[in-house]
């Protein structure tokens, strides 16, 4: 009877000048050549990685035009973020203030009703704007006063949001 061999599985691994030598130990092996699979979804993460950065970069908001309003802070804008876009100040004026059909973008800086300070916006969420007097005759609905229910500091941040929104610079990519 002939005795037992154990057989010990051969691994490959590439050698400087890349052809394969077998190798015994897995932790020697390196593959030979590169998975099949793995390059494509290495490069859609990058394409997708490219086109994050390049629509990131096509919204700049390191203009000057783009600071915080006086008197408030950064966590007072987030807070004015969080209250207009979770609040019914979306329904209307679109989520992150890009407007709808029922109400005005805040984007293009250009103010409807007031002068945009700080102190108008405010009084424009607190008293709203009665259908009659709505200037731009494509919007339907009133704004009602204070639709939300804020408290006084929750409209100072959603004005003070409204305010960086209004003001941000927006740069159109270049045409391809």
């Amino acid at each position: 009877m002939a005795p037992f061999v154990r057989t010990v599985p051969f691994f490959y691994r590439a050698d400087k000048q890349g052809r394969e030598v077998e190798c015994s130990a897995p932790s020697e092996a390196r593959p030979s050549s590169p998975n099949p699979v793995r390059r494509p979804i290495i490069l859609l993460i990058v394409a997708l990685g490219i086109g994050v950065a390049c629509r990131h970069a096509a919204v700049s908001t390191s203009s000057p035009r783009s600071t915080l309003p006086p008197g408030f802070t950064a966590r007072d804008v987030a807070v004015g973020d969080s209250l207009f876009n979770a609040r019914s100040c979306r329904r209307c004026h679109g989520l992150g203030g890009k407007g709808t059909v029922n109400g005005p973008t805040f984007l293009s800086g250009t103010w409807r009703h007031g002068n945009g300070t700080i102190a108008d916006i405010a009084r424009t969420i607190v008293s709203g704007v009665p259908l009659d007097s709505i200037k731009d005759s494509t919007f339907k609905l009133d704004m009602h006063p204070n639709p939300s229910d804020f408290s006084p500091s929750q409209i100072q941040s959603v004005a003070a949001y409204v305010w960086t929104l209004s003001r941000a610079r927006i740069v159109k990519p270049p045409a391809p």
